[in-house]
């Protein structure tokens, strides 16, 4: 391996705000659509493909994979180095990310950033109208916050809170007239800059209805000069976009939540098929559809390479994460914490390590896991 460190982490962590481009939920079926044939749920789904997405991704990205893995030394990796290479193929067949945004993670990576912490900052970057630089941003203050929400905070710090930042009595206030549902909503809708959030959601009481503010928000959209390949995850949102027939009314999260899942499937957009009855089934199905599909895609991809499908078995995997466990606990360390730097991609070994002289300010201790991982 090329003067690499310790490198590593578990599998790529996927937000709930996984990347939004839109579909129909809830809309009225249109009297003149024109149907082939009537779908049933599961023909609907197994009408969407996610295998051959990923195979268009590798496809696509295959030298950028190939580069990444011959760093590592195949015969004699660490745990942590093969998952980091799992995690690595994960979030290129998932995001498809341009040359400018691939060159920002991988410097990143090099400053002892996690792909997996990367990888959350990069769906949030897909739910603003800033350019890549913003992941830079991002991660140079992820030492300065801790918690589920630091990537938002960091954000807000970066932008001077321009986007509207509601506190606790805000959001008891506005639950009055609008739901949590539509409040997570216009947080999202907030990041792209057209609207603060207080601005999008007086809008919503004052009546206009999602989908109008929907499409109000995504015309300020810009993607700059960024050059996108066909399969990117930021192309397929402007493209999921422009659909004409898009409906948030119904329930905007939830839709926010399909739309993700069928943001590269454009004719599946097209639907009237879906409605508020049966999204959720449809839901379930396609995440299950997606991950047996990413999981067949990494797999060959690791084969490919002559690298195993797994690097433990699950009773060594039980045990590996129970003595680790068990150390970064008696060296001071909450589970809540433990769970977080895991999120982050850090293995519990690495935990366990670098906590071995503790001094209970977790921050502390995210700066030594990162400056173990830098590229000499």
């Amino acid at each position: 391996m090329k003067n690499k460190k310790k490198f590593f982490g578990i599998v790529v962590f996927l937000l709930v705000a996984s990347i939004a481009s839109f579909v129909i939920l809830g809309s009225p079926m249109k009297e003149n659509a024109a149907h082939p044939k009537e779908y049933t749920v599961e023909e609907f789904v197994s009408s969407v493909s996610f295998l051959n997405n990923y195979q268009s991704a590798l496809s696509e990205n295959s030298d950028m994979i190939r580069s990444y893995v011959s760093e590592y030394d195949a015969e004699n990796l660490t745990y942590e180095e093969y998952m980091s290479i799992e995690a690595y193929i994960i979030f290129i067949l998932e995001n498809s990310p341009t040359d400018e945004e691939l060159a920002i993670i991988n410097s990143l990576m090099n400053e002892g950033h996690t792909i997996q912490t990367l990888s959350q900052i990069y769906e949030f970057y897909l739910t603003t109208n800033e350019s890549p630089a913003i992941i830079t941003e991002i991660a140079a203050l992820e030492n300065l916050y801790w918690g589920d929400n630091w990537i938002e905070n960091a954000f807000n710090d970066i932008t001077d809170n321009a986007h509207g930042v509601l506190d606790i009595e805000d959001v008891k206030a506005y639950l009055e007239n609008v739901s949590l549902e539509d409040i997570q909503y216009a947080n999202i809708l907030c990041r792209k800059g057209k609207y603060t959030i207080d601005e999008i959601l007086q809008q919503k009481i004052n009546g206009t209805s999602w989908d109008e503010i929907t499409l109000s928000v995504y015309s300020n959209v810009s993607t700059g000069n960024i050059t996108m390949s066909s399969n990117s995850k930021i192309n397929a949102i402007n493209t999921a976009v422009s659909q004409s027939n898009i409906s948030f009314n119904e329930n905007p999260m939830q839709s926010y939540e399909l739309a993700g899942l069928l943001s590269k499937h454009v004719s599946a957009l097209n639907s009237d098929y879906i409605t508020k009855e049966n999204a959720d089934e449809i839901i379930s199905l396609l995440q299950e559809e997606q991950d047996n599909a990413l999981v067949d895609s990494v797999n060959e991809i690791l084969k490919s390479f002559d690298l195993p499908t797994s690097f433990m078995n699950y009773e060594q995997q039980k045990e590996y994460f129970n003595t680790n466990n068990e150390i970064a606990k008696e060296n001071g360390l909450k589970d809540k914490d433990i769970l977080l730097l895991r999120q982050k991609g850090f293995s519990m070994a690495e935990i366990a390590e670098e906590s071995c002289d503790y001094d209970g300010k977790i921050l502390h201790l995210l700066t030594k896991l990162k400056s173990a991982r830098e590229v000499a």
